[in-house]
């Protein structure tokens, strides 16, 4: 019997080739999304995860109340460690960390640079990151000693370096002049790590040298606590809060300023990183939701094709049912053959699915930036990969299973089952909701897309056009003599010596002004330059003068942005005299403001303060057309200066682009969600019109003999599309206009959400849906009627 199944299941799908390969296409695309996502957020939900020590293992953070508003800080200062780890019998371990250092290192003639750690000596204790060689207990517990990763052993010691026996206690330079003593080699840093690093060093050498052991006042350093096991975190938390107000000296001067201690579990912070008011609201586990939602929101649209395919052409199975009945085959017996009708439709697509997956997987991992694959060992993906098949084939089959089922055998046979009465209404509320899903993804990504071009047009106030920037090396050279050397290469037009890249400020500070209120703390963005940094990157004065190479006197003056002056509260703030860090002097400038930050943010005060001595990075104009040379000319000159260094370029408006690197990926995803929702959507009106075709065509003949135009006839099956489509844009148009307002409150500079943003998908959707309708029936209606009526 069920053999019999299986071979009437099989003719029915080469049968019916057009609505079987629709089926199969619609179905395909679904479940690859579906594995799509459920690839990337099990990478996502992995991040952080393999820790032994992971339910254990928390991140000290602080809570900053002032002026109403309360801010959360992830950086604390190196004293607090041990403050921490002696008051709290509950906490076992603590351990501070400088992470994204990057250093040159140099074995014999080998030299690289890699980005590391500065971390105390537990960091193998709370951490699970395996050693190859050396002991976690031991490895750290000396300010000399340190350790690489088992990828930097391999360019230090060449690729036999595991079986070498003197690898350990090797003497490596860093940084020119300084030295460690290797005492352990540990295996590559996983990618689902926040952590990432090369290379680690004791954190008590960072602090000594920066002059922050027992600072207080100095937060700079990440700090994560391993507590004991039943510790309760808000008992713990209550006690830990007044920890920084007991010690910091600043804080116990300015009692307006209020900041409590607390732990959150580390494994949750990648994906619960985003704060307000002081609570976590969110982070990527929203784009987690989203992605999941969306992609199940595709697959459905892949059963909807089905559902109305085997609903719509139920009139050409019923005898078939009919003869089944009257042998002997129950109902439930009917359901089950359609049920694995769906089931063997479903399992074709997921073999289709599987082998989209591994083509497009490295397209994937290009746009998101991640190096995933398919986990064809992991028990969780068949488990997975199983339910998606299961839940496919019910969502597909059920409802037409129990629709065929129900036929009356002696309707049937007498002729009388009215074609395609049966699941009329739920067929148009399943396109329904396929035009509503497809318009909310063509206006998602068409908003999204206006945003990002948006960022990426909208002038910030300073040219950065081909100007790179390279930092300097950290031996005493003269920042000046660097300058003017450069400015004699061929191809560079302009040179300025900053603290600070201009596209990423981070250093602020709380000046002090005449007539301020003192209950007033803003932090001014702060950064030094030369006289030069103006002009290099065209940024132009409302007020006042530059800074002047000529004068002495100019380096107790400072320049600030328009911003700066409203923030000041003077009308003309030349000559004002500003203070903070020890230093004062008089404002000689007003800029106009210019973006320092991405768009999220909004325009900071800025002052600017002339020190080229301060100078950590340098800003290269090249000559039109001569961006090459002007490369070549800077790397000449810093090779001067720094023979055993490598040279490091980029160039501003490449990392001004990578400001944006989540949203362009969204938006590239928006895109191809939209197109193929539409796709998935159009592939079902051509198969559900080429039915219905077939089901009028008697009545089309009939028209065309009394003399109906084919624009009439047209119009027939055009009618209910368009007054759908129409119901589709009245529904979703609130809907995206909340939702996508949302999503731009992200945004402290935004475009404006305009009418034709949501009428222009709407009327684009409704133009590709009569295409698709008109693909089929234009067709039709030039065929003679006589072709339909022959045999009436």
């Amino acid at each position: 019997m069920y053999w019999n199944y299986i071979k009437t299941t099989i003719r029915n799908l080469i049968k019916n080739r057009s609505s079987t390969l629709i089926n199969l296409l619609g179905l395909s695309i679904g479940i690859a999304c579906s594995l799509f996502a459920f690839i990337w957020i099990s990478d996502e939900i992995a991040t952080d995860q393999f820790h032994v020590n992971s339910s254990r293992l928390f991140r000290i953070l602080s809570k900053t109340h002032m002026q109403g508003e309360v801010s959360v800080s992830m950086s604390l200062p190196y004293p607090m460690e041990a403050t921490i780890e002696n008051d709290f019998p509950e906490i076992e371990r603590v351990v501070s960390l400088i992470a994204n250092q990057e250093i040159l290192f140099q074995y014999e003639n080998n030299l690289l640079k890699k980005k590391g750690i500065f971390a105390s000596d537990d960091f193998f204790e709370l951490f699970t990151f395996p050693l190859i060689l050396g002991e976690p207990a031991q490895v750290l517990s000396d300010p000399s000693f340190g350790v690489i990763s088992e990828s930097m052993a391999k360019v230090l010691f060449g690729a036999d370096w595991r079986v070498r026996e003197d690898i350990l206690g090797q003497i490596i330079t860093y940084n020119h002049d300084k030295y460690f003593l290797l005492t352990g080699v540990f295996r590559d840093v996983p990618d689902q790590s926040t952590l990432q690093f090369d290379w680690l060093l004791p954190v008590v050498v960072y602090a000594k040298n920066n002059k922050s052991y027992d600072n207080w006042s100095d937060w700079r350093y990440q700090q994560y606590a391993l507590v004991a096991e039943g510790t309760r975190l808000q008992f713990l938390n209550e006690n830990l809060a007044p920890v920084l107000n007991l010690h910091d000296k600043y804080l116990q001067s300015h009692s307006e300023k209020q900041v409590d201690v607390f732990m959150l579990p580390f494994k949750g912070l990648h994906l619960h990183g985003k704060f307000e008011n002081g609570e976590a609201v969110g982070g990527r586990i929203e784009y987690i939701r989203l992605f999941a939602i969306v992609a199940f929101l595709i697959l459905v649209l892949g059963c909807i094709n089905t559902i109305n395919m085997s609903t719509a052409s139920s009139s050409q199975r019923a005898r078939e049912i009919g003869v089944r009945k009257v042998i002997g085959a129950t109902r439930s017996l009917i359901i089950k053959q359609f049920l694995g009708e769906s089931l063997i439709l479903v399992l074709v697509s997921a073999l289709l699915a599987l082998l989209m997956v591994y083509l497009l997987l490295p397209s994937f991992n290009h746009m998101t930036g991640k190096e995933l694959y398919l986990p064809w060992t992991s028990l969780s993906f068949w488990i997975i990969l199983s339910a998606i098949v299961g839940v496919t084939a019910l969502l597909a089959g059920l409802y037409p299973a129990f629709i065929l089922s129900s036929f009356n055998v002696v309707t049937v046979f007498r002729g009388r089952l009215t074609v395609g009465s049966k699941g009329k209404k739920l067929r148009k509320g399943l396109v329904l909701f396929q035009f509503t899903l497809s318009l909310m993804m063509c206006i998602a990504a068409l908003i999204i897309y206006w945003q990002i071009q948006y960022i990426q047009t909208k002038p910030l106030g300073m040219d950065m056009e081909h100007t790179f920037v390279f930092p300097l090396g950290d031996n005493d050279n003269n920042p000046e003599v660097i300058k003017d050397q450069l400015m004699k290469q061929n191809g560079i037009t302009d040179v300025s010596l900053v603290n600070q890249d201009p596209i990423s400020i981070q250093v602020s500070s709380t000046p002090k002004w005449e007539g301020a209120d003192p209950e007033n703390r803003t932090q001014f963005l702060t950064n030094f330059t030369d006289d030069n940094f103006l002009p290099t990157m065209n940024i132009p004065l409302v007020s006042g003068r530059n800074f002047d190479l000529n004068l002495t006197t100019d380096k107790n003056k400072f320049v600030v942005n328009e911003t700066a002056a409203r923030v000041l509260g003077f009308y003309n703030p030349i000559g004002k005299i500003i203070e903070f860090w020890g230093l004062k002097g008089k404002i000689i400038g007003v800029t106009k403001d210019f973006h320092m930050q991405s768009f999220h943010h909004t325009i900071k005060p800025l002052i600017i303060g002339y020190n080229p001595q301060f100078a950590k990075h340098v800003l290269v104009k090249p000559e039109a057309g001569k961006i090459k040379e002007a490369i070549e000319g800077a790397k000449s000159v810093y090779k001067v200066h720094y023979p055993n260094d490598v040279f490091e370029y980029s160039f501003l408006d490449d990392n001004y682009r990578k400001l944006y690197g989540s949203e362009t990926t969204v938006g590239l995803l928006a895109a191809i969600l939209a197109i193929v929702s539409v796709v998935i959507a159009c592939l079902g009106l051509v198969s559900l019109t080429s039915y219905t075709i077939t089901l009028r065509r008697k009545e089309i003949g009939i028209r065309k003999v009394h003399g109906g135009s084919v624009n009439s006839i047209m119009w027939l099956f055009y009618r209910d599309f368009i007054i759908l489509n129409l119901i589709s844009f009245a529904l979703i148009v609130p809907i995206a206009f909340y939702l996508l307002s949302n999503w731009l409150e992200n945004y402290a500079y935004r475009v404006n959400l305009s009418w034709w943003l949501f009428a222009g998908p709407g009327v684009l959707l409704l133009i590709i849906v009569l295409l698709a309708v008109s693909s089929q029936s234009l067709r039709a209606v030039r065929v003679n009627p006589i072709a339909f009526l022959r045999y009436e």
